[in-house]
């Protein structure tokens, strides 16, 4: 299928009209019924609009078609995460990196799902891979700190913090995170500058106030 025919679905998803689109690629897979790229763009559709087990389903028709395509796995990945199949993130995102190996987000995607898997150091592999290639992804540098900090590494948790705050400096896990860090450093002030920003962006994060008391009260 062409850019131009998925266009309009493609505006009115980003433009929030879920129906629209919908409706438009409804009418491209009545017409084509193999056609791989409207079933991938239906079931991002679905995923955006929070129906995660219909998105994989959508993802996985489209693989069926066209088996070779790695954007498909990152999406479908995706999906199964919103459904807590991590597992099955895993080998998918495996399978992404192995059909498109220069692809960024399979990486990221690979490190966060590897994070939550509890592999901070499998984890580590592969945010490093995916922040090389694309230096400006903050969650990926948000991940990378994370499972750094994991493996006993704060110094280089510290400087990934800072990089994915300069990428997106209205993040409050980040802000909050990054706080906690110094906190665990002996570094107050700067701490509890950045458990303030935290708490300013989300002003209920229980974590991001008690660290905040800590290091006033240090």
């Amino acid at each position: 299928m062409t850019t131009a025919a998925l266009g309009p679905a493609v505006q009115a998803l980003m433009s929030g009209r879920i129906a629209e689109a919908e409706d438009h690629l409804g009418m491209i897979l009545e017409r084509t019924p193999t056609d791989s790229d409207a079933w991938h763009l239906l079931g991002v559709v679905a995923l955006h609009a929070g129906r995660a087990g219909e998105a994989a389903d959508c993802i996985g028709q489209a693989i069926s078609f066209a088996a070779d395509r790695g954007a498909y796995r990152v999406d479908l990945a995706l999906a199964l995460c919103a459904l807590h199949r991590f597992g099955e993130a895993e080998t998918t995102l495996r399978q992404a990196v192995a059909l498109a190996p220069d692809t960024p987000a399979a990486y990221a995607n690979l490190g966060a799902v590897r994070l939550g898997l509890g592999r901070p150091e499998e984890a580590v592999a592969a945010l490093r891979r995916a922040v090389a290639a694309r230096c400006d992804m903050a969650e990926a540098h948000g991940n990378l700190a994370a499972a750094t900090c994991a493996l006993g590494a704060p110094d280089a948790a510290r400087r990934s913090y800072q990089r994915a705050l300069a990428l997106q400096p209205s993040h409050a896990d980040t802000a909050r995170n990054h706080g906690l860090v110094l906190l665990q450093a002996g570094q107050t002030a700067r701490a509890a500058a950045w458990l303030g920003r935290a708490l300013a962006l989300r002003p209920d994060d229980t974590k991001a106030r008690q660290g905040l008391a800590a290091a006033l009260t240090a």
